[in-house]
């Protein structure tokens, strides 16, 4: 990856760091607590489990190694989950009083931020799929949950955005893009402390027990390896008698290929015992 796209990426990442996100949140609540404290309520309580299960997955791998058998998966991407659930929810915001068209557009548009986001995380190989995925999806269907309980709500309750409230929507911005929020290493302190572990579980351990498991696996289905005849132990006579059969049985072949048409008792004869000659080393 070349450092033009690469910085494109950390770019679009930056703007789901938790040092953006939670000042955002932050204003949403204070936002729609003026005109629908119910539908703040509730906002928040989604945010709230957005955040829980996040931490819980982290903090289940950090702790204990906790993960989905056979799967690269160390704990729910924050990015992706917390930014699927807030900038869709600023769209709505900022679509209040707007046509329909309107409020359709812009929360689309923040979900379409989110998955550049989301992508993000996998470009910069900061997650796994499966991590990017399930944060999205979890992260999705909250938003998806507000969007369904707020459809109506928001034209009558909610204030209109005016040119306030994306003012407002900056100053966080502003101060928080670009900074990277420690969110990581507080989740290893509390998985420490919970565990009882002096360090935190981490990718490296995963990747060392995928090929631990990987290695015993292909132990276990290899076939044993066929032994040689030099291998088994015979007892001499044995040793002799085989010998002395393959000896008596190549000279046959070659006494019965050299007069195919005079296979007589003087022929077969004289071909046994040239063989047992040869084997009694005596020629």
């Amino acid at each position: 990856m070349s450092m033009t796209v690469a910085s494109f990426w950390v770019s679009v990442t930056d703007f789901g760091d938790t040092a953006v996100l939670l000042p955002l949140a932050l204003v949403i609540l204070v936002w729609m607590g003026l005109g629908a404290r119910r539908l703040a309520l509730f906002w928040g309580s989604l945010l709230v489990a957005d955040i829980a299960l996040v931490a819980l997955t982290k903090i289940a791998y950090m702790g204990w190694g906790l993960h989905p058998p056979g799967i690269d998966f160390t704990g729910l991407s924050g990015h992706s989950a917390l930014s699927m659930l807030i900038w869709p929810t600023i769209g709505v915001l900022l679509s209040v009083g707007r046509r329909r068209l309107w409020r359709l557009v812009m929360p689309l548009l923040g979900a379409a931020l989110s998955l550049a986001i989301a992508i993000s995380r996998l470009a910069t190989d900061a997650h796994t799929p499966p991590e990017v995925a399930l944060g999205a999806l979890w992260g999705g269907g909250l938003a998806l949950t507000f969007l369904y309980s707020c459809w109506h709500e928001t034209r009558l309750s909610l204030p209109r955005p005016g040119l306030l409230l994306p003012l407002i929507l900056l100053l966080p911005l502003a101060l928080g893009y670009g900074r990277v929020f420690p969110s990581m290493q507080v989740l290893a302190d509390v998985s420490c402390l919970l565990s009882g572990h002096a360090q935190p579980y981490t990718r490296t351990d995963l990747e060392r027990q995928f090929q631990q498991t990987t290695q015993e696996h292909l132990t276990s289905v290899s076939p044993p390896a066929t032994p040689s005849m030099g291998s088994f132990c015979l007892p001499p006579a044995a040793r002799f008698s085989i010998g002395a059969s393959n000896a008596m049985q190549q000279s046959w072949v070659s006494n019965t290929q050299a007069c195919p048409f005079e296979l007589d008792a003087g022929c077969a004869g004289e071909g046994v015992r040239s063989s047992l000659v040869r084997a009694l080393g005596t020629e």
